[in-house]
């Protein structure tokens, strides 16, 4: 309340004049004066926004929005769980294609689709699955290999970064198996789904590349003096787990022995001269089992004169010998098979034994990394030495151990030329770092060839391989 400053009669807040004394009042006008300004500064109008600046707060909205929703669509993409989820659900629908359209194919590999796809539906794609499931949710495990329930790579999960240490992309890849191929004749061409690759020496080893397991068909094309072989069938791809495949091709001839009173006559086939003595020949053969092929033998005396012999086919054997005997009186009687079976008989059972001393040191070089122990058993540079010498190198970090429980020859055949092979069976238990054993029951054959300074192996097939954990 305010009061005159004249006579000090009470006044209303806002008057200027005492209704007392009529004297001027300046606090009603001060007051009024504070208030007018007051409500002048208060109904200041507020400066609008301008039209760019809008527009930056609108696009840096529309920025912010984007990156969110790009970070979820890519973190989605991107997820390893989805391609299992996709995987899971073609092989329950029985969708091959939509299966392999979610896992990295090997291009240069052979595979059967239909063929794999139930390969991995018959060997547990339930426990496939829960591995992959487990490996996309443990974001460390990369690269990580899924097995199956005998311990055959059949994935490995690799991790590519897409945006170093934000995203990253994952690749599920089918794991194929190394294929070794082989043949019991020298040149031949094999072909398994429009590949080829010729085999160049008998019973040698080589690479035919890779596959998926599956059924194939294989044809093979050989030929000699004696006629054109021709093979053809289907085989079944096995997975050998983390081993390479070996399919050695047979193409089917039969061998034959033979007796000359003239080693030194020359052999005709079909009438066609070979440009051989009888004499460098072992025995004759192989010969097709589907073509005649016709044989005599021509000598020329020292008159110049020409001997032959009856002709005869690769069946007109008599008493188990193909017989070229020339029906002159001042030949001498002989014969070029060989007259010293007892040494022959000695050979073989020399490389029998070759054969089992190299198990019993193979058992030490492996437990011990000490691939000297096995080379003098070995010929230089050939398939064996090479295969061992890498194959016992590798094993210098890894804590495996080998028992060798049996080693069984089953089979000899000599070749001729001081050239056998000898077929075993061979028992053994294997145990990993991880103290996990595995026992191996495997049927193989070895080649091995005489030299000077005692037998040497050439070549080492594995044949068949049965295995089952312990």
């Amino acid at each position: 309340m305010n009061f005159c400053t004249e006579c000090g009669k009470a006044l209303s807040e806002n008057s200027s004049f005492c209704t007392e004394c009529g004297s001027p009042q300046m606090q009603g006008q001060k007051n009024q004066a504070v208030k007018a300004k007051a409500v002048e500064v208060q109904t200041l109008p507020k400066k609008p926004l301008s039209r760019k600046k809008k527009i930056g707060f609108i696009a840096t909205g529309i920025i912010v929005a984007c990156f969110i929703s790009a970070h979820f669509i890519i973190t989605s993409m991107t997820d390893p769980m989805n391609k299992v989820q996709a995987m899971d659900r073609a092989m329950s629908e029985g969708k091959t294609e939509a299966f392999l359209k979610e896992v990295q194919i090997d291009q240069t590999a052979l595979i059967n689709k239909v063929d794999y796809f139930q390969y991995i539906k018959e060997n547990g794609w339930e426990d496939l699955r829960y591995q992959l499931v487990d490996i996309a949710d443990s974001k460390d495990k990369f690269d990580a290999s899924v097995r199956d329930a005998n311990g055959n790579q059949v994935f490995v999960v690799k991790k590519n970064a897409f945006v170093p240490g934000l995203y990253y992309t994952y690749e599920i890849d089918a794991v194929p198996n190394d294929l070794i191929v082989s043949s019991n004749l020298p040149n031949t061409t094999l072909t398994i789904d429009k590949q080829s690759a010729e085999v160049k020496e008998a019973e040698e080893e080589m690479s035919f590349g890779k596959a998926y397991p599956g059924q194939f068909e294989i044809t093979g094309t050989a030929s000699n003096v004696f006629g054109e072989f021709t093979y053809k069938e289907k085989i079944n791809v096995l997975s050998q787990g983390d081993e390479a495949i070996y399919l050695p091709v047979e193409l089917e001839g039969s061998y034959h022995t033979f007796y000359t009173n003239i080693p030194e006559s020359t052999l005709f086939i079909n009438g066609k001269s070979t440009k051989k003595k009888l004499s460098e020949f072992d025995t004759l053969g192989p010969f097709p089992v589907d073509q005649e092929v016709k044989l005599h033998a021509e000598w020329k005396d020292e008159n110049g004169k020409t001997h032959k012999t009856d002709s005869i086919n690769q069946d007109g054997d008599t008493w188990g010998a193909l017989d070229f005997d020339f029906d002159v009186n001042d030949a001498v009687a002989s014969s070029t098979t060989k007259s010293n079976e007892e040494d022959s008989f000695d050979e073989s059972e020399a490389a029998q034994n070759h054969v089992l001393d190299f198990r019993m040191a193979y058992e030490e070089a492996l437990n011990s990394r000490d691939y000297s122990i096995v080379a003098p058993f070995l010929l230089k540079q050939s398939a064996a030495d090479k295969e061992l010498k890498k194959y016992i190198g590798d094993l210098q970090d890894k804590g495996y151990s080998y028992e060798f429980t049996e080693n069984t020859v089953t089979d000899i055949e000599d070749l001729g030329d001081h050239t056998f092979t000898v077929s075993t069976n061979e028992v053994f238990i294997f145990t990993n770092h991880l103290n996990e054993q595995t026992h191996y029951d495997r049927e193989k054959t070895y080649t091995i060839i005489k030299k000077e300074d005692g037998f040497k192996i050439k070549k080492i097939s594995i044949k068949d391989t049965d295995r089952n954990d312990i």
